[in-house]
C-alpha cells in the first residue's frame, strides 16, 4: 500500500508539474533564510555559552548596569568611570582577594578586526583557568588565542603591532573554545597607555569565599562606594543567560515563521489539487481500493514537495551562509566566525521540514479519506 500510494503521489506532482514547482519554490525559500538565520543565531549561542563556562569570576564591579556582551561585541553605558585610585585602595583593603582591571573592545590589527581582552596578566590562569599560561608580566606583551595563531600566522616571541606599539607573543593559548580563541590578550597597563585611559571599566574580583560571604563582601562595599555598582558571578551569569533566552526565543519565532509561511503555499496548493481529484479518489474507492490508500497518498504529496524543498533549501542555506560570512569577514575584516553550521541548525531545518510536509497535507487527506463516495461520483 505504501508503494503505491508513493507512486500514485508522484505521478500526480509530475502532472501537475506547473503547481509543484511553484510550491517548491516557496519551500526552499522559506528554508534557505530560515537555515541563514538559524545558522547566524546558533553561532551567536555557541559563543556566549562557551565564554561563560571559560571565566572565572566572584564579583564584578562597574559603574553602571552590567554590560551586554554578545561575544566579543560589549554594549556597555558605563565605560570608564571606575577611578583607577579606587582599584588601588581594594588591592589594600583586600589583600587576599584577586582583583584586575578589565577591558574588552575590538581593534584592528593586521587589517583584521581582532577582539582584545585587556587585565592583570599575571592572573590570567586565574580568571581563564582553562588557558593553563602563568607568566610574569613585562611591558608590552601579548598573549593570543590559538585560532588567531593560525589566522594571522604567528608564533611564540612573534612580534605584533597594536596601535603603532610592538608586542611580544609570549603565549599562544590552548584551544578554550569561545571567541577568546580569536583574541588578543594584553595587559590592562600597556591598555591605558596604547588608548590614553585615565579611568577603569570594570574590575573582576576572585575572593574564593562562598555565595554568603561575597554578598556581605558587597555589602561592605556598597556602603564605602556607594557609587559603583557590585555583581555576584550569579548575577552576571544571569544576564548572559537572559540573552541567551532572548536568542533562543528568537529561533523559535524564526521556525514558527518559516512553518507558517511554507504552510500557505504547499496547504493551498495541496487542498485544490485534492478538490480537483475527488472524482479520482472516489473511483479508487468504488474499485475496492482501502480509504487509507487514499489518505497516504495525499500525506506523501506532502511530504514529497517539503522534502525536495527542504534538500535545496538546505543547499542554498549552506551556501548562502558561507557565502555570507566570507563577504561579512571582508567587509569588517572580522576575525571570528559569526556562523555556525552545527547539528542543531540542521536539526531545527528537519523539524521545520517534516511539520511543513505533515501540517501542509494532513487536512487534505482528512478530506480525501472522508468523501462521500456515492455524491462524489453522481458529481
Amino acid at each position: 500500500m505504501l508503494i503505491l500510494s508513493l507512486k500514485l503521489a508522484n505521478s500526480n506532482l509530475k502532472y501537475r508539474k506547473e503547481r509543484t514547482f511553484l510550491t517548491v519554490f516557496s519551500i526552499v525559500i522559506s528554508i534557505f533564510i530560515s537555515f541563514l538565520l538559524l545558522s547566524i543565531i546558533d553561532g551567536f549561542l555557541k559563543t556566549i555559552k562557551n565564554s561563560i563556562n571559560l571565566k572565572k569570576i566572584d564579583i564584578v564591579i562597574t559603574s553602571g548596569d552590567l554590560p551586554i556582551e554578545l561575544g566579543p561585541i560589549v554594549v556597555s553605558t558605563s565605560s570608564y568611570k571606575i577611578n583607577i585610585n579606587i582599584y588601588q585602595e581594594l588591592r589594600n583593603k583586600y589583600p587576599n582577594f584577586i582583583i584586575s582591571p578589565i577591558f574588552k573592545d575590538l581593534i584592528k590589527i593586521n587589517d583584521k578586526l581582532i577582539p582584545i581582552i585587556s587585565l592583570d596578566l599575571n592572573y590570567i590562569d586565574k580568571f581563564y583557568p582553562n588557558s593553563q599560561v602563568n607568566i610574569f608580566y613585562s611591558s608590552q606583551t601579548a598573549i593570543i588565542g590559538k585560532e588567531l595563531s593560525r589566522l594571522l600566522n604567528l608564533k611564540q616571541n612573534d612580534i605584533i603591532t597594536i596601535q603603532n606599539k610592538p608586542f611580544r607573543i609570549s603565549k599562544i593559548l590552548n584551544k578554550l573554545n569561545g571567541y577568546e580563541d580569536y583574541a588578543i590578550f594584553i595587559d590592562y597597563k600597556d591598555y591605558i597607555q596604547l588608548f590614553n585611559i585615565n579611568s577603569l571599566s570594570q574590575l573582576w574580583v576572585i575572593t574564593n569565599l562562598n555565595n554568603l560571604e561575597n554578598k556581605k563582601i558587597i555589602q561592605e562595599l556598597k556602603s564605602t562606594y556607594p557609587n559603583l555598582f557590585f555583581y555576584e558571578n550569579e548575577q552576571v551569569n544571569n544576564n548572559q543567560y537572559s540573552l541567551i533566552a532572548l536568542l533562543r526565543s528568537l529561533q523559535v519565532v524564526i521556525i514558527i515563521a518559516s512553518i507558517s509561511t511554507a504552510l500557505v503555499a504547499s496547504t493551498n496548493t495541496i487542498l485544490i489539487t485534492t478538490f480537483e481529484r475527488i472524482k479520482e479518489f472516489a473511483i479508487l474507492l468504488a474499485i475496492g481500493s482501502p480509504r487509507f490508500l487514499v489518505f497516504l497518498t495525499v500525506l506523501f504529496e506532502g511530504i514529497i514537495i517539503s522534502f525536495i524543498g527542504s534538500i535545496i533549501g538546505i543547499i542554498l542555506g549552506i551556501i548562502s551562509s558561507l557565502l555570507f560570512q566570507n563577504s561579512f569577514y571582508k567587509a569588517l575584516n572580522l576575525s571570528i566566525p559569526i556562523v555556525s553550521l552545527s547539528f542543531n541548525v540542521f536539526l531545527q531545518i528537519l523539524i521545520i521540514s517534516i511539520l511543513i510536509g505533515f501540517l501542509s497535507s494532513i487536512l487534505p487527506a482528512y478530506i480525501a479519506f472522508s468523501i462521500n463516495l456515492q455524491e462524489s461520483i453522481r458529481k
